[in-house]
Formats: C-alpha cells, sequence, structure tokens
C-alpha cells in the first residue's frame, strides 16, 4: 500500500464491499447498520489491520467494539468497506449500560465463536 492512500472520516468517500452490503448489514448477529458503520468512520479510531485489509476502524460502543476493515480499490482508486463486526470487549460495562441486552452479547459471543469472552463469564 502506497503511504499516500489515506482512509478518511467520511463515509460517503468510501465504496462498499458487496459483501459489506448483502452479508453483513443482514446479518443480525453483528448489529450492524448503515448508521452503526457511518459513526464508527466518523468517530472511530483508524490503525493498521491484519490480514487482507489496509486499516481498520474502530469504535467502542459501551463495552462492545464495532471494527469496520477497509482497503483501497487500485482500479477505481477510491477506499472501499470491506466487512465489519461487533465484538465483545467489557460484557460488564455493556450490562449495565443499559444498551445491550444479555441475549445480544450471547449473540456477538456466538458470532465471534467465542473469542470475546472468558470460557467461565457470567452475565452480572
Amino acid at each position: 500500500m502506497s503511504q499516500a492512500i489515506k482512509f478518511p472520516p467520511s463515509p460517503d468517500k468510501y465504496d462498499f464491499s458487496r459483501h459489506f452490503k448483502k452479508d453483513v448489514i443482514k446479518d443480525g448477529s453483528r448489529y450492524m447498520t448503515w448508521q452503526r458503520c457511518f459513526d464508527v468512520i466518523r468517530n472511530g479510531e483508524i490503525s493498521d489491520a491484519d490480514g487482507n485489509a489496509d486499516k481498520e476502524w474502530c469504535k467502542d460502543y459501551h463495552g462492545v467494539k464495532t471494527y469496520i476493515l477497509v482497503g483501497w480499490n487500485s482500479k477505481e482508486r477510491t477506499p472501499v468497506v470491506i466487512t465489519g463486526w461487533p465484538a465483545v470487549h467489557d460484557p460488564r460495562q455493556a450490562v449495565r449500560s443499559g444498551k445491550w441486552t444479555e441475549q445480544q452479547l450471547r449473540d456477538i459471543h456466538q458470532f465471534n465463536d467465542g473469542v470475546s469472552l472468558e470460557e467461565d463469564f457470567r452475565y452480572p
């Protein structure tokens, strides 16, 4: 990736992959909406990503982090949103906030195949 490539905090500058439009937005266990995606890009933090993406936007929503992976479409010369998902970062904060239900946290945990929570975690 060229150092000249920028990933602006402006959702209107991005294209969106078919995967994001057809799978991510429609997958209820990701708790992803267009509004949430745009908010993460506008107000989240950007960092280098592992794997096939160039960068990763991330924002914490009351103990649940939402990640948006972005890359560069060299043909169109535009940044592109590749995928996105939530991860439970602080389950106690999430439940106490009243913004997340225990069932939503279980859904996210199941989506992430157990990556985000301790094995013996009990929801408060």
